[in-house]
């Protein structure tokens, strides 16, 4: 018996051929993905601990600044009511001032913030018998390999007296 090659089913052939090549194309996407989305992941991760990094610097530097802003605000406060029956604002901010930035000196805080409060980088005020401490221009930096980060937080703190 011959067999016509021409009188073949030619509907099926094209509707096989289409099945595999769209499971050809739905194999290279599916693979294009899974590597694109690996490489975000990874990432991902490697900024969050970059970011983590910054915020433990920001939250060393509250804890120095805190100490300094407390022992200052202890000293201010109990030298000027030995002086004064009712001391100025005026003078309990400079004295503040003063105070807090011998304090930072001798902090374990870094040397760029340190350079930041000698240079009166901060704004001290008086709110309900409360000293108000800010540190608007701090910057922390951290690093990776794949990315840099600034941070520029605003450092509040007040000390009651």
């Amino acid at each position: 018996m011959i067999i016509n090659k021409f009188n073949r089913n030619k509907r099926g052939d094209i509707a096989v051929t289409i099945l595999v090549l769209l499971v050809f194309i739905t194999t290279i996407i599916s693979i294009f993905v899974f590597l694109t989305n690996s490489r975000k992941i990874e990432a991902n991760i490697v900024d969050a601990n970059v970011v983590n990094s910054v915020y433990l610097e920001e939250g060393e530097a509250k804890f120095y600044l805190g100490e300094a802003g407390e022992k200052a605000a202890t000293k201010v406060i109990k030298e000027a009511y030995e002086l004064f029956d009712k001391p100025t604002d005026e003078y309990i901010k400079t004295k503040f001032s003063e105070e807090f930035k011998s304090e930072i000196k001798i902090s374990g805080i870094s040397e760029e913030l340190k350079s930041q409060i000698e240079e009166n980088k901060f704004e001290v005020s008086l709110e309900n018998r409360k000293i108000k401490l800010t540190l608007k221009e701090a910057e922390f930096y951290a690093l990776s390999p794949k990315l840099e980060v600034a941070y520029k937080p605003v450092i509040s703190m007040a000390f009651a007296f």
